[in-house]
């Protein structure tokens, strides 16, 4: 079931990856910079408060909301591209980075529940979640050639756009059923019954009472045998030089389009 998990956490991405022509072609050229730089800004800004107050939550509802959340994204990315974007791509390019944006920040909440949960279990299932991510790489494709294959046995001649909606209701729909194979099979397995039972013995997480410094003197000056200060700092330093990259992005495009004008 982890194997699951782990191919689900990375599915979507991959189809993104997949069409990504396809939704260049919506939302215009910037599109293939902007999404990678909106999906890593808001996978880092997710993993980054869930530091904060990711331990107030239990698994159950953290992970049917990253699920949801994922294929919610997914959808709204094919809609936006389908309908709108290559009338406006304005308004389409900043539609999409939103979505992917949305769906980042869902990857993030979703898939650090499941390596918590794997954590509790025992490091094979965190094996076995990094085993489906790379299996949800190799069926991307595949299943993209398949939705092309059943539009053309449709008689679809331009099946550019609508096996882009296929593939990404497809994605849809696996992420939506994740939730009730947690919720039915997964949970009530007796194995993840008794990690369910540690997270319940678990205090709820206060960030004051972590850590014996402030967050900006941790910033500072990393304490190196603190391992509570050693992750915030790498979030922290993470999430920094994403925005780094995405403020000299947009200086970048700006300075373009002046030149252009």
């Amino acid at each position: 079931m982890f194997c699951v998990i782990g191919c689900v956490a990375l599915l979507g991405w991959n189809f993104i990856l997949g069409e990504l022509g396809t939704l260049i072609d919506a939302f215009g050229e910037a599109y293939g910079t902007w999404c990678s730089l909106c999906f890593a800004l808001c996978i880092n800004a997710g993993q980054l408060m869930l530091v904060w107050i990711g331990n107030r939550f239990r698994f159950g509802p953290r992970f049917y909301a990253g699920c949801i959340g994922m294929g919610v994204s997914m959808i709204l990315i094919a809609v936006s591209a389908m309908t709108f974007a290559r009338n406006n791509q304005s308004a389409g390019l900043a539609a999409g980075c939103i979505f992917v944006g949305f769906y980042g920040f869902a990857n993030a909440v979703m898939e650090s529940t499941m390596f918590g949960l794997a954590a509790l279990v025992g490091p094979v299932s965190m094996q076995f979640i990094l085993i489906g991510e790379g299996v949800s790489g190799l069926i991307a494709w595949p299943l993209d050639r398949l939705c092309q294959a059943i539009l053309e046995g449709c008689g679809v001649a331009d099946y550019t756009y609508p096996r882009m909606m296929l593939f990404f209701g497809l994605g849809m729909l696996v992420n939506f059923a994740s939730v009730p194979m947690y919720k039915y099979s997964m949970q009530r397995h007796p194995v993840i019954v008794k990690a369910l039972e540690i997270e319940e013995g678990r205090q709820d997480f206060i960030l004051k009472k972590e850590t014996t410094r402030p967050l900006v003197k941790i910033l500072c000056d990393v304490d190196q045998n603190e391992k509570e200060e050693l992750e915030i700092a790498g979030y922290a330093m993470s999430f920094g030089l994403i925005c780094g990259i995405l403020t000299g992005s947009v200086i970048a495009t700006v300075i373009k389009q002046s030149a252009y004008m």
